[in-house]
């Protein structure tokens, strides 16, 4: 329990009632899916209860995006504008780590949050009604799955610094490995099972290109990264659900 309070804690603005301690964060991550799955549900609702009072699906999208920011608190945002500085400066492996430490947003950091945003946006408006409910739980369960996956797969490039260094205990394979499986169970719950897998691939592909693409730009992941890689899964998602 006290691990599954340190993955809200973590994730979302959400206050915990308990003082947690080091240990506790390092088993969090068991506990992200879930995260996931509350932050998707909570926003679905909220989109459901503004479609009653008679709302347009282009401002509820807006309403909707805005508050899975606003419940993670921005995390994945400033991780995504963080990466996309970094990782598209054509720079060297240690002048990008060094800008994606910078607490300054650039150019490229500015178009990839509209991009991903604006993604989100639209496709939340191409999505009918109960598709878009479902869309809405999933991507930010899957987002949060494939960030503890990535964990698993990748090493920590900035040793003993950084938030993510937490969670680089003797578990995190373990967890990995649950991420992993709660994605495509969730999916085929959501969308049956031709649906969910295809969805569940899709989710899996793209987490391979971002990771391949990471170890080769910086030789692992930083905290940065896995925040771009689960806002970059979540517009998949609602992208991919609007395509099907």
């Amino acid at each position: 329990m006290r691990s599954l309070l340190a993955a809200f804690a973590f994730l979302t603005v959400v206050p915990v009632p308990v003082r947690l301690a080091e240990r506790d964060f390092a088993r969090a991550p068991f506990g992200f899916p879930l995260v996931g799955m509350v932050l998707g549900t909570l926003v679905a609702l909220s989109d459901l209860g503004l479609d009653r009072l008679g709302l347009s699906p282009a401002f509820r999208g807006i309403l909707a995006v805005g508050l899975l920011a606003a419940l993670s608190g921005g995390l994945h945002l400033d991780g995504l504008a963080d990466a996309a500085d970094g990782f598209l400066s054509a720079r060297p492996r240690k002048r990008v780590l060094e800008i994606m430490r910078d607490p300054h947003i650039g150019t490229m950091g500015v178009l990839a949050l509209v991009f991903v945003l604006a993604v989100k946006v639209a496709a939340l408006v191409e999505l009918p009604h109960p598709m878009r409910w479902k869309a809405l739980v999933f991507a930010p369960l899957a987002g949060r799955c494939m960030l503890v996956s990535v964990m698993a797969l990748l090493p920590y490039v900035r040793g003993s610094e950084g938030l993510a260094t937490v969670f680089y205990g003797p578990h995190r394979r373990l967890a990995g490995l649950w991420a992993a499986v709660c994605v495509p169970a969730a999916a085929i719950l959501l969308l049956h099972v031709v649906g969910g897998l295809l969805l569940a691939g899709s989710v899996f592909a793209i987490t391979g290109v971002l990771s391949l693409w990471s170890w080769r730009r910086i030789g692992g992941l930083t905290g940065d990264t896995l925040g771009a890689t689960s806002e970059i899964i979540e517009a998949a998602v609602l992208l991919f659900a609007s395509v099907v």
